[in-house]
């Protein structure tokens, strides 16, 4: 730098040492005639690196600062009319972008855990107000019914869409890196142990996020998590004595059994099967994908059902 007329302001200097040796990573060194201290981290075009390259503190820093805008968007969204489930993703695509800024770089920290489940976290409270859930809903299920994309797939998807934009055009590499994306994350849906009442009632993720109508809402997230208005659901959480149906009295009260089984129902059911077709939990959310109005019909048949059992006291006792 001397030889070519340059200076380092050395009061302006930082310093990391990159190894995975153990070896002290803190320690004096000299910056012309200056002595500076190297640091566990140093910020670099906004993205943070660390001695070991591990990314830990971007993961938390952007994680943090996630949580505080999704916390206060969160304000804005009640579950009870409060904004559309589209405006809610909208709002929410905010705090994914500080998530993932870099991502092209550190896209492989998040194969570990503990550095997933940083941003894993934000990315479920933020879906968790998109579909209008309460939070018991776990995190495969209610990423699939709010249609977001698990954090760790997308960072990957851009981290393909990085290494492959000088090999074709920017709309190539992005749709090949998509369609990899949603194979990953259906095959991954298909095999986890969570959320399996969800997986019934939406297996084929494709025709769940491509449609063109229909909206999710407290009442119909109720139907498709399987949490909330069910007294299997309360008694699980000690709210009910009993997990049996308050009418029939025999079988256990969860989704299925009051919207498919319930004699309580069933003209309710007759009545909506009249319009459309004969519903079961494998066909019922195939059938609201045709149309904008089998989809309303069977959102209203829902909601009737649910708010009648709250006023006849079926959720208390």
């Amino acid at each position: 730098m001397y030889d070519h007329g340059l200076d380092l302001t050395a009061e302006k200097t930082e310093l990391v040492i990159v190894t995975k040796k153990y070896i002290p990573l803190q320690i004096p060194m000299k910056v012309g005639s200056a002595v500076t201290t190297t640091k566990a981290a140093i910020k670099h075009l906004s993205i943070w690196m660390d001695n070991r390259l591990s990314f830990h503190k971007q993961l938390k820093q952007a994680a943090d600062k996630a949580a505080s805008v999704t916390s206060a968007l969160s304000r804005l969204m009640v579950n009870v009319s409060g904004p559309r489930p589209s405006k809610c993703r909208l709002l929410m695509t905010v705090a994914q972008s500080i998530m993932l800024y870099g991502a092209g770089i550190w896209a492989d920290a998040l194969k570990k855990k503990t550095h997933c489940k940083l941003l894993a976290v934000s990315q479920r409270r933020g879906a968790l107000r998109i579909a209008c859930a309460y939070r018991t809903v776990s995190e495969p299920a209610i990423l699939v019914i709010a249609g977001t994309i698990p954090i760790d797939l997308l960072a990957q998807e851009k981290k393909k869409v990085f290494l492959r934009k000088t090999e074709v055009t920017k709309a190539v590499a992005k749709a090949e890196a998509r369609a990899a994306t949603m194979e990953e994350w259906q095959q991954r849906w298909s095999l986890d142990h969570l959320g399996r009442w969800t997986n019934r009632l939406i297996s084929e993720l494709s025709n769940w996020l491509n449609r063109r109508h229909g909206e999710t809402y407290y009442y119909l997230t109720q139907f498709l998590s399987g949490h909330s208005y069910f007294r299997d659901y309360l008694y699980k959480r000690g709210k009910v004595s009993s997990p049996k149906c308050g009418y029939c009295k025999e079988e256990e009260d969860d989704p299925k059994h009051t919207f498919f089984e319930s004699d309580r129902w069933s003209d309710l059911k007759h009545r909506l099967e009249s319009k459309i077709e004969e519903i079961i939990p494998d066909n019922v959310v195939e059938l609201m994908l045709l149309n904008e109005e089998w989809w309303e019909k069977v959102a209203t048949y829902v909601e009737t059902i649910l708010r009648k059992k709250k006023q006849e006291g079926q959720l208390s006792g």
